[in-house]
């Protein structure tokens, strides 16, 4: 479990790394006003789809594939979690193990981190059709 966890970690550093360099230009792109003349919108369109095909949807995509390589081992410990509990209540807690912990806490927070980045593809997709209409 413990190999899990560390190549879980160089995941997550390369996605939170490439989060933090891309978030301006994600943020600005899903908050662009599009303008009301068509022609006006060609040079907003040539900004914003490159960022959304080569970095939102590719940051989201990343997060999604994580969570599910992570998915077996999440449902695992969590149902083996049910099941000890259930049989040894409060006595089941001298069989903690802090790993696994981590584990789930980490596939908790990559969901709700992925739903944050599929907000911010959903926005920029939005502007792109807006361009488009």
């Amino acid at each position: 479990m413990g190999n899990v966890l560390s190549a879980l970690s160089l995941l997550l550093a390369v996605l939170g790394l490439l989060y933090s360099a891309w978030y301006p230009e994600l943020k600005s792109a899903s908050e662009i006003k599009i303008p009301n003349y068509s022609d006006d919108r060609k040079p907003i369109l040539k900004q914003i789809r490159p960022t959304y095909y080569n970095k939102a949807l590719p940051l989201f995509l990343s997060s999604l594939l994580i969570s599910l390589i992570i998915l077996p081992d999440f449902i695992r410990i969590i149902y083996n979690a049910i099941i000890l509990f259930s049989d040894k209540g409060l006595k089941s807690l001298q069989y903690y193990d802090s790993v696994k912990t981590l584990l789930v806490t980490i596939f908790i927070l990559l969901i709700f981190f992925g739903y944050h980045l599929l907000k911010l593809a959903l926005s920029i997709n939005e502007k792109i059709k807006e361009c488009k209409v």
